[in-house]
């Protein structure tokens, strides 16, 4: 797969304002466009205004099979407009790649709820700290449930790989390994979950590039609060852990809530929780990022 950027597409599918920065989670699809490498056509998967840009397009192609030499003139066209052409190296093509996730749980009182992980290009993201969750988000940060968000990842052309740790928490000083594919320019990760007990506490890693080479990266997060649910700290409104909560998780309410992500403030003992126990100091989640041979 080849991931292609470019400028001056012309008209966007919803119709996008000139200088427009395009959302993390919107689809924008430009006029219908071809691609030739190597005077061969290539399948065109998709082609949409980039995520987190304004005036830059990228579009998607499968790399014909066949082709002769080591490098391949690759042309866009949009209508009748042609791009210039540009030499591809043919061996520099990218047939995929495994990284190995390792999350370690650096708290004393809180266990994460199943944890995802997704490979994807730049500009994706789970959210922008400032802004107001998407409602996937909320729903892992409330209940703990990856499935919505996942679903929302899947349907976007700019994500390669998704996968979680299934039903299993990881508890305070524990850690869990799970493995993406990346591809091409689908070289960065995602990685979020729950903390429990809180009302909407996540830990995230949002969109940050894979390492090169042999190289292994390590990221650290700080506790984010979703803002989507007000911090009363009363198990009623606290899905888990089992053993000192059993309250609900997801409520489509928000009123009390801070209204957009931004950093969490600690718990505070205003209801049920101890802050002795369930408190934390940043970072509360270490990722290491390794790739695999």
């Amino acid at each position: 797969m080849l991931l292609l950027y470019s400028t001056g597409l012309g008209l966007n599918s919803p119709g996008l304002q000139t200088g427009t920065l395009v959302a993390r989670d919107a689809r924008i699809d430009t006029q219908p466009v071809t691609v030739t490498i190597g005077g061969q056509p290539a399948e065109v998967i998709y082609s949409i205004a980039s995520p987190g840009f304004a005036g830059l397009f990228q579009t998607a192609v499968r790399v014909p099979s066949g082709l002769p030499g080591a490098t391949a003139p690759v042309v866009l066209r949009a209508g009748t407009a042609a791009s210039n052409t540009v030499n591809l190296a043919i061996a520099g093509i990218s047939q995929g790649e495994r990284f190995e996730i390792t999350v370690v749980n650096l708290t004393t009182g809180q266990t994460f709820t199943p944890i995802l992980a997704a490979s994807h290009g730049q500009g994706v993201g789970l959210f922008d700290e400032g802004q107001p969750a998407t409602q996937q988000l909320e729903i892992l940060a409330e209940d703990g449930a990856t499935a919505p968000l996942k679903s929302l990842l899947a349907g976007n052309p700019l994500v390669r790989d998704i996968t979680d740790t299934g039903m299993n928490p990881l508890p305070p000083g524990q850690s869990v390994t799970l493995t993406v594919r990346t591809e091409g320019a689908f070289d960065h990760i995602s990685v979020a979950a729950m903390l429990v007990p809180t009302n909407d506490a996540f830990f995230a890693i949002n969109g940050m590039r894979v390492p090169a080479g042999a190289d292994t990266a390590t990221f650290e997060s700080a506790a984010y609060d979703a803002g989507t649910e007000a911090n009363d700290e009363r198990c009623a409104s606290i899905p888990g852990p089992p053993n000192v909560c059993r309250g609900e998780g997801f409520n489509p309410s928000r009123a009390g809530a801070e209204g957009t992500v931004q950093m969490h403030g600690g718990i505070r003992g205003v209801g049920d929780l101890n802050a002795a126990e369930r408190n934390w100091r940043n970072p509360v989640a270490r990722v290491t990022v390794r790739r695999l041979r």
